[in-house]
C-alpha cells in the first residue's frame, strides 16, 4: 500500500483506487482502514466483479464510515485470513424499490449467488440508520436482503460478528434484522459462523 493510512478524501477517486491497493497473485491485499473502505467503493463501482480481497492484518476502522456495497454482480471472495475488522460503522442507505422505499444496512445490499465471505471477525460492528420513517429496514452484518436466486449458494464461512450498536432510525414500518443477513429468501450456505 503506497499511501498507508492516507486520508480518504485524497484516495477516493476512480483513478486512484486500483493503483493504491496492493495486488499480488490475483488477490488485492488489505492492510488498513483506507484499504477496506476502498474495497467497498471498488466493488460498488462494478470494476472488479470477480476480484478476491484478503486481509493481511487486523484492521481498525475507527473514524471511517462506509455505506453498503450496492453492486449485485460481485462474484468474488473476501477472505479475512482469520483477522479482525474492528469498530466498523455502516450507515444505511434508502433506495426506492418500485413504489416502496427500503433502507439497507449491511456490508452488501444484496450478494450474488457466487459471493464468498470467509475467515473474518467483525468486532464492535455499528449499524446506523437515520430517518427511516415508513421505509422497510433490512439490517445484517454481511447482507441486508438475500435476493439473488439460482442453483449456486453464496457462502459465509468461519465468520464471527459482534454487534456493538444498532440504531433503527425511528423505523415506523417493518424491520428485518439478523446477525449475518437481515432477510433471507434464497440459497445461502453458512458454515461455522457465530454472532456474539
Amino acid at each position: 500500500n503506497i499511501l498507508g493510512y492516507a486520508p480518504i478524501d485524497i484516495v477516493d477517486s476512480a483513478e486512484t483506487r486500483e493503483a493504491i491497493l496492493s495486488y499480488d497473485g490475483g488477490t488485492y491485499k488489505l492492510y488498513s482502514g483506507t484499504d477496506f473502505y476502498l474495497m467497498t467503493k471498488m466493488i460498488s463501482g462494478g470494476s472488479l466483479n470477480n476480484a478476491s480481497f484478503e486481509l493481511q492484518q487486523d484492521i481498525d476502522m475507527s473514524g471511517i464510515t462506509i455505506e453498503p456495497i450496492v453492486n449485485d454482480e460481485y462474484e468474488g471472495t473476501i477472505n479475512g485470513a482469520n483477522h479482525c475488522v474492528s469498530n466498523l460503522t455502516i450507515r444505511g442507505i434508502k433506495i426506492k424499490v418500485g413504489n416502496e422505499e427500503e433502507v439497507f444496512c449491511a456490508l452488501f445490499k444484496f450478494t450474488n449467488i457466487n459471493t464468498t465471505i470467509k475467515n473474518i471477525r467483525f468486532d464492535n460492528l455499528n449499524l446506523i440508520n437515520e430517518n427511516v420513517g415508513t421505509a422497510t429496514l433490512y439490517v445484517g452484518a454481511f447482507e441486508a436482503k438475500n435476493e439473488a436466486s439460482g442453483n449456486t449458494a453464496r457462502t459465509f464461512s468461519k465468520c464471527v460478528v459482534n454487534i456493538g450498536q444498532f440504531e433503527d432510525g425511528n423505523a415506523a414500518s417493518e424491520v428485518y434484522f439478523g446477525g449475518l443477513v437481515g432477510q433471507f429468501n434464497y440459497k445461502l450456505e453458512i458454515t461455522d459462523c457465530h454472532v456474539i
